[in-house]
């Protein structure tokens, strides 16, 4: 069965390779875009603002002398910058948005007319939620390509310990999960062809909830679940208490998969890249994917945003996306990064290696198997 999350997606874009081939800077194929910094949430594992995550270095408010004061800044992009850094994206041939956080998108008062924008513009659009407010972006988010809500539990018992509300809880993981259904009707209602699937991403208070909530998922009529591990301080080491467990009921949920329902198994590959790492100098991944912070800060993938090893410049102050992504000092950035330093916080290995090897292989035959789902989303 072919999935939504594969690592080969960049193979079917040749222009891009060879771009990289001949030392030229592409554009990239997907923009994570975070319209706001704040969030409903307070979970421990965000990278954003768990302890010892990187991400915290310029995502948290800080006193002068340097102390957090605030971990869920209240910080929104504004919307005209959105809509001009959308209308770059289409200028760009950048050719799909997914809608994400830093903090919760659909907290941003204009969410839904900024997904809408995306797609009059002709973009492929995605959206990464709690779920908790989807019904404001709902019949939006659902003319997009795929969406995922983030559940991380079966229970309300392990939703209350690892999804925790700044607000009232009571009955939330009832409510998120209703929304869930909702959105799936109004799909199918509306016959778009939206992917919905749940994510979850293991942490030691909930592994033993990984083969229930892929039922749970399959029941609400998801077409997928995502298992992954939490990035969290000690990398692989935090895992190793119910690591063996986690990767069996891993695979018990993965034979679940059939021809209309898939759970995409990552938790044993995170895993691996927490062990070893990236092992290339070259970090390719980042002329696919960039990330558009909420400070209106370009960094140059997920994993580095909100930190000084990852900032490009910042759109505002550039002109525009197009602007900084064109300029000579985003160019130093990209040339003068080696991606070995980012160790066992790198997510995208396995991209690493299939895109590297592909821009080594200038002679490898164009692509000629069907692609991928989500293809733009690299």
């Amino acid at each position: 069965m072919m999935t939504p999350y594969a690592v080969n997606k960049a193979l079917w874009h040749q222009d891009r390779l060879a771009d990289l081939r001949e030392g030229r800077h592409p554009y990239p194929t997907h923009l994570h875009l975070v319209l706001a910094d704040l969030c409903n949430l307070d979970c421990g594992y965000c990278a954003f603002r768990a302890g010892g995550s990187i991400s915290t270095e310029l995502f948290a408010v800080r006193d002068g002398e340097g102390a957090v004061i605030q971990h869920n800044p209240n910080r929104f992009l504004d919307a005209e910058v959105a809509r001009r850094t959308l209308g770059d994206c289409a200028s760009m041939g950048i050719r799909a948005v997914e809608f994400t956080g830093g903090g919760e998108p659909t907290v941003h008062p204009h969410a839904a007319s900024l997904i809408d924008y995306a797609h009059d513009l002709g973009l492929e659009t995605a959206l990464v939620t709690n779920g908790i407010l989807l019904h404001k972006v709902r019949d939006a988010a659902v003319r997009g390509k795929w969406l995922r809500v983030s559940v991380d539990a079966a229970t309300h018992e392990v939703y209350a310990v690892v999804r925790p509300s700044f607000a009232d809880t009571a009955n939330q993981f009832d409510r998120v999960c209703a929304q869930i259904a909702l959105t799936v009707a109004a799909r199918n209602r509306l016959g778009t062809g939206c992917v919905i699937g749940m994510g979850f991403v293991v942490q030691r208070e909930n592994w033993r909830e990984i083969l229930e909530a892929a039922h749970l998922a399959k029941s609400l009529g998801c077409d997928n679940i995502r298992i992954s591990a939490a990035f969290l301080e000690g990398g692989a080491a935090y895992h190793a208490p119910h690591r063996e467990e986690a990767i069996r009921l891993e695979e018990e949920a993965i034979a679940l998969s059939d021809g209309t329902f898939q759970v995409v198994g990552m938790f044993k590959r995170n895993l691996n890249d927490m062990e070893i790492g990236p092992t290339d100098p070259r970090c390719s991944y980042e002329h696919f994917t960039t990330y558009l912070g909420g400070d209106g800060n370009l960094y140059r993938c997920c994993v580095t945003a909100y930190t000084s090893a990852g900032l490009i410049g910042n759109v505002i102050a550039a002109g525009g996306l197009k602007a900084l992504w064109d300029s000579q000092g985003k160019r130093e950035k990209f040339d003068g990064f080696d991606a070995r330093t980012c160790g066992g916080s790198c997510r995208f290995c396995d991209h690493l290696t299939a895109i590297n090897h592909a821009i080594d292989a200038p002679h490898a035959p164009i692509m000629s198997a069907p692609p991928p789902e989500h293809l733009n989303f690299v």
